[in-house]
């Protein structure tokens, strides 16, 4: 069979007397791709959400207040107040604000590794596994200390800029009122007054001396270990050296009637002992939390019974999965262990103190004149520690509770993205169905 010419004209009158075929064959697709589409999403009204990142600096904030507080209508007044903005604070206004736990970008980061394989992860990284360990465990320790605010407005006249400085504003707010409310200033530690010595001096005296040089050595130790960094004027080595200096004279003050050396020693053994059955304590919490073994202590919170590591054949979610739910033991058991080590410190000063008893020391000077001069030596270093916490607490008062991480972004939930754009990519898609469709019979018609 002859088969027949075909030319550009042919080709243009076969697509216009088939156009409505071809016009039927993609309305079809369109409308039932379009139709799944407004199933899944259907119309809502318009809806911008925005969020920020915020870091819980001040630990008893998460103990202290609620999204109660934090949307309060004293704190969202002033806040809307400071941005100059027309926002009417109803029900509906604050439900669209809220605080969620987590982080933006640690969360991408934690989603897009859990669908890693976990032992290339290890070998692309270049870190060993228990190195990974202990940087998954501390992201779970600390995690809880990272929030996101988030605040959903439905057909607002705000731009992105006024939610910004509306954002900002609500954190400082809030900053400054919980400052107020909680006194986020203070500390553990309280002031301490001058200690007063009657003449004569009498045992509740000694007693009293030897009271006070430990309450200034543990304030000491606090210090150091929780607020080195707050007073660098204020050498606490150099402190440290002056309560020395002053335990050496109370011991020889002390040394001078026997009624009062027998005294201190038998309190000091006492101390000893009470200090010990505290670290007894301590050490059966940590056993029946199954932390006996120092040297697995580390990695046992995530080990099986056969390895002191994870076991790198499970998924990368499994681990986070399994030191999730162990995050509230370790915690427990960093807070021990640290109460474990202040406790061992103050029994090695406690014995410290009971042998320089039998240190004999010579002074040229009376007992009155020594006991003078040690309530003169014990009152200067409290005045050294008296600065130090004040200085402690100037320090915390610039020190935000709450510290905004990043700006205020708009999250991407539009009706464009979600709508829109997928119905044009279904009606492109079926316009190059039907067209190919249609094409292949201009081969039968023309053969």
């Amino acid at each position: 069979m002859q088969e027949k010419s075909i030319n550009l004209i042919d080709i243009i009158d076969y697509y216009y007397r088939n156009f409505l075929r071809l016009l039927i064959l993609a309305i079809i697709p369109s409308a039932i791709g379009i139709s799944l589409i407004l199933y899944i999403h259907p119309f809502k009204p318009q809806q911008d959400i925005f969020s920020t990142n915020i870091l819980i600096q001040d630990p008893n904030v998460l103990n202290n207040i609620s999204n109660s507080y934090f949307f309060s209508e004293r704190n969202l007044s002033e806040a809307i107040s400071r941005s100059n903005l027309e926002i009417n604070i109803d029900r509906k206004f604050i439900d669209a604000l809220d605080i969620i736990s987590g982080h933006s970008d640690i969360n991408e980061f934690v989603e897009h590794y859990i669908k890693q394989d976990f032992s290339s992860l290890v070998k692309d990284l270049k870190f060993k596994p228990e190195e990974l360990d202990k940087f998954l465990e501390n992201i779970i320790n600390e995690g809880s200390r990272f929030l996101v605010l988030v605040i959903k407005l439905n057909n607002s006249n705000l731009d992105k800029f006024e939610v910004q400085l509306f954002a900002s504003n609500l954190i400082d707010v809030i900053n400054e009122n919980y400052s107020k409310d909680f006194n986020s200033t203070t500390i553990n530690l309280k002031k301490i007054n001058d200690i007063i010595i009657q003449s004569p001096v009498s045992i509740l005296d000694v007693n009293n001396i030897s009271s006070r040089l430990g309450l200034i050595r543990n304030y000491i130790r606090q210090l150091n270990d929780e607020y080195i960094s707050f007073a660098p004027s204020i050498n606490l080595d150099v402190v440290l050296n002056k309560l020395n200096n002053s335990n050496d004279l109370f011991n020889y003050v002390v040394q001078q009637d026997n009624t009062y050396k027998n005294f201190i020693i038998q309190k000091t053994e006492l101390e000893i002992k009470a200090v010990e059955e505290k670290i007894n304590s301590i050490t059966s919490q940590l056993e029946f939390l199954g932390y006996s073994q120092p040297e697995n202590s580390n990695n046992q919170v995530i080990a099986s019974n056969n390895s002191a590591s994870v076991s790198y054949d499970s998924t990368f979610l499994d681990t986070i999965l399994n030191l999730g739910t162990q995050a509230a033991s370790v915690d427990q058991r960093n807070t021990m262990m640290n109460i474990a080590t202040l406790l061992k410190d103050e029994k090695i000063d406690l014995v410290k103190q009971l042998r320089r008893f039998d240190v004999n020391f010579e002074l040229e000077i009376t007992q009155e004149e020594a006991f003078s001069y040690l309530v003169k030596m014990i009152n200067e270093t409290t005045i050294d520690i008296n600065n130090y916490i004040d200085t402690v607490k100037e320090t915390k008062k610039f020190q935000e509770p709450i510290k905004q991480l990043s700006i205020v972004e708009p999250e991407s939930n539009s009706i464009i993205s979600a709508i829109i754009m997928p119905s044009i990519y279904i009606v492109f898609a079926s316009l190059i169905f039907s067209f190919g469709f249609i094409s292949f019979g201009i081969f039968r018609e023309f053969r």
